[in-house]
């Protein structure tokens, strides 16, 4: 018997700019923005066994900033979705096994879930020597979630991108040096859904356009300036989880500069001048609040892909 095995880091996304607009008549809302993947990993292994083997795991790594109860099946997982998916767009005359190693908590806008699930499809390609043309991926991380394209993306490329549309449109953006970041992770889980049902209560019927135009200013400006960066989802998020905005003023407080939520929250990143100041305001946030924090930095290359065989 030997078993075929791929390992890859799913990085986690913040969103340096968000703009939503209006829901279409089937609820989803177009959104214009600036993503980025960021320097905190899952680690995916996918193994494609012979005979096919049955297994599968599903835990948060022990060095986790933030470890959670894995409370879901592995079946219910988006990475396991992700595999089927792709058993089904090639006929399911294979099958593999998955084990997920997490450290990005979940409910927290950091995609960690479309991450892993972008992930399966590239280790799985990978091992299946099948075709990542995007022509053929993309339509089954479309149907996976709108964050899967663009984690998809940053697994084949590397950088950032302007996100348009429902996910499905992406424009890379070079980013040729890192950005030094705090990442503050509070106990509190925020529900996409219910965020987006708060946007649009807040909204209150109001028409409001995408600002493509403005995420586009903001993403190829050359300079990020911390306080040009925005999240029509902010306010929606804190309403929905009433506890994320108690955090939010709590850190503006303590770091005495903007304070950004990501997606539809509730993880708050601050940008930094340095890896040093990074790491010092996380220690300094950490003590003050308990609140799991880590200095991290936006990725400009692709992660890497380890492909080994056993037997």
């Amino acid at each position: 018997m030997s078993d075929l095995r791929c390992t890859l880091a799913c990085p986690a996304k913040i969103n340096l700019a968000l703009s939503v607009g209006p829901p279409d008549p089937s609820g989803l809302h177009p959104i214009a923005s600036w993503m980025m993947p960021i320097a905190l990993f899952d680690t995916l292994s996918v193994m494609r066994a012979v005979p096919y083997q049955g297994r599968g795991r599903l835990r948060f790594a022990t060095d986790a900033p933030r470890p959670q109860p894995v409370d879901w099946p592995l079946e219910r997982d988006l990475a396991y979705r992700a595999k089927e998916s792709l058993r089904a767009a090639t006929g399911a005359g294979w099958d593999a096994d998955l084990e997920v190693a997490k450290r990005i908590p979940t409910g927290a806008g950091l995609g960690g879930g479309s991450s892993d699930a972008a992930g399966a499809l590239w280790a799985l390609t990978e091992l299946l020597g099948l075709n990542r043309d995007a022509d053929f991926l993309m339509p089954i991380a479309r149907g996976l979630g709108s964050d899967v394209m663009f984690a998809l993306h940053a697994l084949a490329h590397g950088g950032g991108a302007l996100v348009g549309g429902f996910g499905e449109v992406i424009d890379p953006v070079t980013s040729p040096d890192p950005m030094h970041l705090t990442l503050c992770m509070p106990e509190v889980h925020c529900g996409t859904a219910a965020v987006y049902q708060a946007f649009d209560t807040l909204q209150g019927g109001r028409p409001h356009a995408v600002a493509t135009e403005q995420v586009r200013t903001l993403a190829h400006a050359g300079t990020v300036v911390s306080d040009q960066l925005f999240n029509d989802l902010a306010d929606a998020a804190c309403h929905a989880a009433p506890a994320l905005d108690v955090a939010r003023g709590v850190l503006r407080r303590l770091a005495q500069r903007p304070v950004h939520i990501t997606g539809s929250g509730a993880a708050m990143f601050i940008l930094a001048n340095t890896a040093e100041e990074a790491l010092a305001l996380a220690d300094d946030v950490h003590r003050a609040t308990g609140m799991a924090t880590l200095a991290t930095r936006t990725l400009t290359a692709p992660p890497q892909t380890e492909t080994t065989t056993t037997s």
